[in-house]
């Protein structure tokens, strides 16, 4: 098992990406987490394709093919001591036929467990996926010895023919086909999906006269490893309406297999919702529990990863380093909550004061009282950002 932890020289990772593979998840999560990311971060460029990089080079580009999908990922993965392998064989593509491909294993609970990041794929693969050889390292060559006499060697690639296909989603999901709603008002809608492997949804509205989206999804998208039955939540906001108008809008959902299906929404008439703000620290400790509070009861669901809460207070527990976004929804009342993950939390703003609104063009005073959590002096930066004004102040923050 050890060759499947090694960090090759071509696998030693940067800086950025520690801390993009730091997390507290068990294995799965944690690699599923990671082929998401690798799929979002690299863009598919033929230009490289036969071309050896190392993963610094693949990271600084954003470019590559299968095999460096497959690289990147693996760093990611062995730097968290997760036991990675190559492999190589042919997919299917509806457009080529079946042509030469690569993707990752990991070793979780003695099996070997398969992702694709190029394709998004993971713990099944379709199909088509036809594996030929798995190895520690990515470079899949053969070698022949002989001693003496003529050798005459040609090698023949492998015909692989498909009679018929059927396309099919792995998942079979449930939701509402037709949704009545007035403008300017909130729709909590529910998606929910039954399979094993990996399911991303994205949502795209339909437009106005001016090209402005009539619905707004919150969040506009949605990843997670199912395992079973799993929710997809997103809020939905309608724009509000001319009087004594009336109108159609598809909402349309597309994944990660190319699939695509649609909700009509009725929209007429119009509402007014409210925006409540949960109350909770900035910054939290990987990991650690932390208790945000609503003025009243509703659901509090994470676009990151699959929380869903029910209450007034509830208690959350970022496994991932960076920024967490929560949405919070009851009729009629949204709420968006943002707290940033760190390994080790040394400062927390205990509150910001400042006017409730201000002429333009005129100053204004903005006061932040920022804890010291470290029992030492500490350096820090004080951060503020008004639309296109940005303020910092350098400051040492005693015991």
């Amino acid at each position: 098992v050890t060759q499947y932890k090694k960090l090759t020289k071509d696998l030693v990772p940067t800086e950025e990406m520690k801390l993009i593979a730091f997390g507290d998840e068990d294995v799965l999560e944690k690699a599923s987490r990671l082929t998401f990311w690798v799929y979002k971060f690299l863009k598919y460029d033929e230009n490289y394709s036969g071309v050896s990089r190392s993963v610094k080079e693949i990271f600084e580009s954003r470019r590559g093919v299968c095999s460096d999908y497959s690289l990147l990922l693996t760093s990611l993965l062995r730097l968290q001591g997760i036991p990675t392998r190559f492999v190589f064989g042919l997919a299917f593509n509806p457009d080529t036929g079946f042509v030469p491909h690569s993707w990752i294993e990991i070793l979780y609970e003695d099996r070997w467990i398969p992702f694709d990041p190029t394709w998004l794929e993971g713990v099944k693969l379709d199909a088509s996926h036809i594996k030929i050889a798995s190895m520690p390292v990515n470079n899949f060559t053969e070698v022949i010895s002989y001693k003496g006499g003529r050798v005459e060697w040609t090698k023949k690639d492998p015909i692989v023919e498909i009679e018929e296909f059927e396309e099919r989603d792995p998942f079979v999901c449930n939701f509402p086909k037709k949704v009545k709603m007035k403008g300017n008002s909130l729709y909590l809608l529910n998606i929910s999906c039954k399979g094993i492997g990996l399911k991303y949804l994205k949502l795209i509205s339909c437009v106005d006269k001016e090209k402005k989206p009539v619905l707004y999804s919150f969040p506009t998208e949605r990843f997670l490893l199912i395992n079973g039955v799993s929710h997809f939540l997103f809020v939905i906001r309608s724009k509000e309406l001319d009087k004594k108008v009336s109108l159609f809008c598809p909402l349309i959902l597309t994944d990660n297999f190319g699939e695509s299906e649609s909700i009509s929404f009725q929209i007429s008439g119009n509402s007014n919702f409210q925006e409540i703000l949960p109350e909770g620290p900035s910054s939290v400790i990987v990991g650690k529990g932390v208790r945000l509070q609503s003025l009243v009861d509703g659901i509090l669901f994470s676009a990151n990863d699959s929380t869903v809460l029910k209450d007034r207070f509830f208690t959350i527990r970022p496994k991932i380093l960076g920024t967490h976004v929560y949405y919070f929804f009851s009729e009629n009342i949204i709420g968006r909550y943002e707290v940033e993950v760190v390994p080790k939390k040394t400062f927390e703003i205990v509150y910001v004061t400042k006017p409730p609104r201000v002429n333009v063009g005129e100053r204004f005073n903005v006061s932040v009282v920022v804890k010291n959590l470290e029992n030492s002096y500490q350096n820090g930066v004080v951060y503020i950002k008004c639309d296109n004004i940005n303020k910092t102040q350098n400051l040492i923050f005693r015991p």
